[in-house]
């Protein structure tokens, strides 16, 4: 699938950008996202993002993962990580750190939450550690553009009805102490002290606090909303903890596929199925089974795809 793909790209000229989705389960470690990403480089990738969908990169696994990719990798790497159980704006400081080339961020009306890091917050952290964005953090420059930002936002909110928080600026004069300070802890090994100073940050800027329960059953957010939605629609809430415990399970039958689009869907449904007692297998599921999505990180037992396809030999 990745060569046809590179194969398009190169024919039309463009850059290609392999994407190393992280994800976690027994059988990864570092060295296997590593590993990934050298395969991509070796295959022709220009660039190789890491593709943090669900934000559960701790600081640790953070630090030991880019500074595996800068000591091994040829190529530009990219940060690309969410907010939702609060390691996004820490993982992107510990990737500023390490010598990551570039960050996917957004502005910070639109940061924080199920969405990416802040611009505006890393600024910060670059202006401490000496790195020269060329941004401009003062409120001049950014009080008209989050301004325009927020009514985008409210206008989108009012006629979907969404539920969103509401960023704010603190100002950068508050924020640098708190970014030397996180910084500080960092350079000490105190990583508890600087994930609870990031907070503070985070908190001051408006964002969302952690997702624990995102955390706790590392799986994306949306995937995590997705459940608690469908089982109240269906009136089988008390059903959310063993639809959660359903998802590793299935993962693991499956190859223990990271929870990516169109993955994470279709693992989704099927745990819907496990959780409320069905053994029901869905067209898409089956099709991952036998194997028309393509080869699963780890291999599917031949037994569970003969129960599920009728086969035993990925297709």
């Amino acid at each position: 699938n990745l060569r046809a793909a590179l194969a398009g790209v190169r024919e039309a000229g463009g850059v290609f950008d392999a994407a190393v989705c992280y994800t976690t389960g027994a059988p990864y470690d570092t060295g296997y996202f590593v590993n990934k990403a050298l395969e991509f480089q070796e295959l022709g990738a220009d660039m190789v993002s890491d593709k943090d969908m669900a934000g559960l990169k701790s600081p640790t696994d953070a630090w030991e993962y880019y500074s595996g990719l800068k000591a091994r990798l040829r190529v530009p790497v990219v940060s690309h990580t969410h907010c939702t159980p609060g390691y996004g704006h820490i993982s992107a400081v510990i990737a500023m750190l390490c010598g990551i080339d570039m960050i996917d961020t957004v502005f910070l009306p639109l940061a924080g939450g199920s969405s990416h890091p802040s611009a505006e917050l890393l600024g910060v952290f670059a202006e401490v550690l000496g790195m020269d964005t060329g941004m401009d953090l003062s409120d001049k420059t950014l009080a008209p553009l989050h301004r325009e930002m927020r009514e985008a936002v409210e206008e989108t909110v009012g006629r979907f009805g969404l539920k969103v928080h509401r960023s704010v600026w603190p100002g950068r004069e508050k924020l640098l102490p708190l970014a030397e300070a996180v910084l500080g802890h960092l350079a000490r090994g105190r990583v508890s002290e600087a994930l609870r100073v990031m907070h503070g940050m985070e908190e001051l800027c408006g964002f969302p606090p952690p997702n624990l329960k995102v955390l706790e059953a590392q799986i994306p957010g949306g995937m995590y909303s997705n459940f608690v939605n469908q089982l109240a629609r269906d009136g089988k809430s008390e059903y959310l903890g063993r639809a959660l415990e359903a998802v590793q399970e299935v993962r693991k039958k499956a190859g223990w596929c990271p929870l990516v689009t169109p993955t994470s869907q279709i693992v989704g449904v099927k745990a819907y199925f496990t959780a409320m007692g069905k053994d029901v297998n869905p067209v898409q599921f089956v099709n991952l089974i036998a194997g028309y999505y393509g080869k699963t990180p780890f291999p599917v037992s031949p037994d569970y795809r003969r129960e599920v396809c009728g086969f035993s030999e990925a297709r």
